[in-house]
């Protein structure tokens, strides 16, 4: 289940000082100096220094994500007034969080030790941006007669596909123009659900303005999902080729995700980007085609389909000035199939208060608590120091447990982070 960096704030600000979120019940002052909430914050027997000191977040509204030390309190009305004006008056019904340490703290002491925890998942190398349709919007794919979206309900690998809808018949989304030289082959593989439509692969030589003939022509009009794969030798003159996700209807809705594209008879693959370690990759695998439909149609029945380790495993290697800078290197060249490589991955950071991880939450606080310790922003409050300590030993004990349970290699001893 996914959390949201809101809740993921919201719980570590409970346990490290106490975090209370209200909305406003009434607008502020002309100021922008109050937030009043009589629901959840009015109190006429709390003393008017209690909260002085807080941090106040607004969650909402036009001022979002503004925080303000807070100066004084009023529990009759539940008034709460902030040292420094917020953008402008704070509008009834806009939410908030009072915190005993700043939130921007929070968040980052998240995403650090967010930066710090793993999971297993597959790299699929390609030379298609955005093969494996993971990447946020769809800014590297374009369209004719058709619109796309990033699809997270009708999914078959990672957690999202990309839909593509058809205006008019042929219409279809393709890749970015990728580099070649004539007489180069390449294999082309990509996973589909066509829901009853008619669904293809094409090959396009951008230099020629023509289509590029295809070993086989691969398409499906089945409601399950399946593997299209091909391969093509790039024409004369051909200096770009592009590949098209074709719907032949135009009413298609068509599902398409994990499209690898490589070139045939090289030693090297290119890993995605977020690779940023040899030690990431943990397995290489090469998919041995089903060839459940008949021999040269080019469809595969995807749960039918076999990813086995290679033979022999190649190198990880590093190029510091590329874009993609690790890359496998193959003793042997590269077949007609698609490749793909079993990683560690570290959960990707929270931007925005609506940015959801699937790492779990209990070991998320357990993680940030002693990233705060750390970093020296928790400290002990008063003379509570030997208390203090035993909290920090729990806190640790509960990090390697969680870390035992969650992280990759839980065969392995885990070390934490903040061992010495």
């Amino acid at each position: 289940m996914s959390t949201t960096l809101a809740t993921l704030r919201q719980e570590l600000g409970l346990v490290t000082g106490g975090c209370k979120a209200g909305t406003l019940s009434a607008i502020g002052n002309a100021g922008g100096t109050t937030i009043i909430d009589t629901t959840n914050f009015a109190d006429s027997y709390m003393n008017s220094s209690y909260y002085n000191g807080r941090y106040a977040l607004l969650t909402s509204g036009t001022y979002s994500g503004q925080i303000r030390r807070v100066s004084s309190y009023t529990g009759s009305s539940g008034t709460i007034t902030v040292a420094d004006a917020y953008g402008g008056q704070v509008a009834s019904g806009v939410t908030f969080e009072l915190h005993a340490i700043d939130p921007t703290e929070l968040k980052n002491a998240i995403n650090r030790v967010l930066a710090r925890m793993y999971y297993w998942t597959y790299a699929y190398p390609s030379l298609a941006a955005d093969g494996d349709m993971e990447a946020s919007g769809t800014t590297d794919w374009t369209v004719s007669n058709s619109a796309v979206a990033k699809e997270t309900s009708i999914v078959k690998y990672g957690t999202q596909s990309l839909k593509v809808t058809n205006s008019l018949a042929n219409g279809y989304a393709r890749t970015a123009s990728i580099p070649c030289t004539p007489v180069d082959m390449y294999h082309v593989t990509a996973v589909v659900r066509a829901d009853n439509f008619t669904a293809s692969i094409v090959a396009y030589d951008v230099t020629n303005s023509a289509a590029i003939t295809l070993t086989t022509t691969p398409s499906t009009s089945g409601r399950e999902w399946k593997r299209l794969w091909t391969s093509f030798q790039v024409p004369s003159g051909c200096e770009q080729f592009q590949i098209r996700l074709t719907g032949a209807d135009a009413d298609a809705v068509i599902y398409w995700d994990n499209l690898l594209v490589h070139q045939v008879n090289k030693t090297k693959l290119v890993l995605p980007s977020w690779i940023t370690e040899s030690g990431n990759i943990v397995e290489v695998q090469a998919h041995n085609r089903t060839r459940t439909a008949p021999e040269n149609s080019g469809v595969d029945f995807i749960d039918e389909e076999s990813w086995m380790p290679v033979l022999t495993r190649p190198s990880v290697e590093q190029d510091r000035t590329a874009v993609n800078p690790f890359y496998l290197q193959f003793d042997h060249t590269l077949g007609y199939q698609g490749y793909r490589a079993l990683c560690v991955r570290p959960y990707s950071s929270l931007s925005a208060d609506s940015s959801t991880t699937m790492a779990n939450m209990e070991w998320v606080i357990a993680g940030a608590l002693l990233e705060l310790l750390r970093t020296g922003i928790l400290r002990a409050p008063g003379n509570q120091e030997a208390e203090f300590k035993n909290q920090i030993a729990a806190w640790k004990k509960d990090w390697m447990r969680l870390c035992r349970e969650y992280q990759p290699h839980v065969e392995q001893r885990v070390r934490s982070p903040w061992d010495a």
